[in-house]
């Protein structure tokens, strides 16, 4: 009995599992005998021989993450693209003055500078890795001492050149870059003057003298210059007339100051700031009023308002100066007559004026 059993274990087929209903049936069979189903016959495995099944020695083998792959594909493509762009750079700085290269160098030919060779096992890694192409791949041909004296005497020679061109020509240049920054500048609008018109049909002069000063201001021309001069001095002179008139007219002189101070907002020149000062202390001599007369004392009491000098009060005789200026000719009941030395007539006689109590000063 037991050498049929060990006899049947034998000859006993191998077993698979149906795929339909999962029970054991034979490799061989065609048709599972549990539930009929058509199972096909089996594929034939495929046998995967080792190195030791060879008759071989084993060796230790590594298998690469997929991590590390793309880690190293990755610093692998950084590197190529750095060491291209560098090679393009120097290209384009020898562009003008180095040598042509070949198609051959500009990709990197055989006349670059090869990458370190790999050894059998490191070769076998980078197939692996899909990384042949890099590992021999080419670095850029370095430019040799020769060249790089050619293309630093090029340059040398250009900068003489444009140094010779600026010292020769820098002048022209210069020049017409004058006349184009002189003629591209924006011309300002002719501002129409008036002045001398209106002088030539009698209008008031602080009205030509203001056209002449806002003429001057949009155009300082040479010629407008001129005009305001010629504007200016005859103005000056009128307002001189007007306080050197004889007899005194009290409105002249306050009309002289009225337009002095207009032509002092317009024009800073020092005459006219002169002429201002002049017209306001001629006014400040003839603000005095008289306060009093003591007939028994032949005096005269005078109330003073000029800001020029200290005193506010002045009692005065007949022959004395009034402010220093004035001289006192006649002392009457109710009024005191006197002349100013320092303005006369063309036949030389000075202005008198006379001063009534509690009065402004009027003409003789």
């Amino acid at each position: 009995m037991a050498g049929n059993s060990e006899k049947n274990d034998r000859y006993e087929d191998p077993m698979r599992l149906c795929p339909e209903c999962r029970m054991p049936i034979s490799i061989l069979a065609n048709r599972c005998r549990y539930c009929g189903s058509n199972v096909g016959k089996p594929r034939k495995e495929v046998e995967t021989l080792t190195v030791q099944d060879l008759g071989g020695e084993a060796r230790s083998s590594y298998t690469v993450s997929g991590n590390v792959k793309e880690a190293l594909q990755s610093f692998m493509s950084e590197e190529k693209a750095s060491s291209d762009a560098k090679a393009r750079e120097r290209e384009q700085r020898k562009g003008w003055f180095g040598r042509k290269k070949t198609p051959d160098e500009r990709m990197g030919g055989s006349g670059s500078a090869s990458l370190p060779p790999l050894d059998t096992a490191r070769h076998d890694l980078a197939s692996s890795l899909g990384l042949d192409d890099f590992s021999t791949s080419r670095r850029p041909n370095q430019p040799s001492a020769a060249q790089e004296l050619a293309h630093k005497a090029m340059i040398g020679g250009m900068v003489v050149v444009a140094l010779a061109f600026l010292w020769f020509g820098g002048g022209f240049v210069h020049k017409k870059y004058a006349e184009y920054k002189e003629h591209s500048k924006p011309q300002a609008p002719v501002y129409p003057n008036h002045a001398l018109e209106m002088m030539a049909s009698g209008k008031p002069l602080i009205q030509a003298m203001e056209e002449a000063i806002t003429a001057l201001k949009n155009n300082d021309t040479p010629e407008y210059r001129d005009i305001a001069q010629k504007v200016r001095e005859k103005f000056i002179e009128d307002i001189d007339k007007r306080l050197n008139a004889i007899p005194y007219d009290r409105s002249l002189m306050e009309s002289a100051s009225t337009d002095a101070s207009r032509a002092g907002m317009k024009d800073t020149d020092d005459r006219i700031v002169k002429l201002m000062d002049k017209v306001n202390q001629e006014l400040n001599f003839y603000k005095f009023v008289l306060a009093g007369i003591d007939q028994d004392k032949k005096t005269a009491t005078f109330r003073l308002n000029n800001p020029n000098i200290p005193e506010r009060e002045q009692t005065v005789s007949e022959g004395d100066l009034l402010q220093n200026r004035f001289i006192v000719k006649r002392i009457g009941p109710n009024f005191v007559r006197v002349e100013d030395p320092k303005v006369v007539s063309s036949v030389g006689n000075p202005r008198s004026v006379i001063a009534r109590v509690m009065m402004p000063v009027s003409a003789n």
